[in-house]
């Protein structure tokens, strides 16, 4: 499966929460599911810094009413620490089993 990209802007110094989507189509009937399921952690990482985590307190906000949609809380100090330009980001998929995916790349854009 090769990966989705998409790149978000992000303000130094401002508040921001980018939002993932992490879902499957079945490609016959276009139903819609979740790609993470029970035991399964997302991990984000942003540049060389280390991974915020779906696991308890690894940083990332899994919506209570949608469990496919992940937010990437970033405060004002982290914003700032963010260098000036396209720093890439990867979402991985830790399954229960072991395996890994990466649905999703892409990069900051920081401004």
């Amino acid at each position: 499966m090769q990966p989705a990209s998409a790149d978000f802007q992000i303000r130094r110094g401002d508040s921001e929460a980018p939002q993932v989507a992490l879902r499957t189509e079945e490609p016959v009937t276009f139903l819609r599911g979740n790609l993470v399921g029970p035991g399964d952690v997302v991990q984000w990482t942003v540049g060389a810094g280390p991974a915020k985590t779906s696991a308890p307190n690894g940083g990332l906000v899994q919506d209570a009413a949608d469990p496919g949609l992940f937010s990437y809380p970033l405060t004002p100090a982290e914003a700032n620490a963010l260098s000036a330009g396209a720093t890439p980001y990867r979402v991985r998929v830790v399954r229960s089993d072991g395996t890994e995916i990466t649905p999703l790349v892409g990069n900051f854009i920081v401004s």
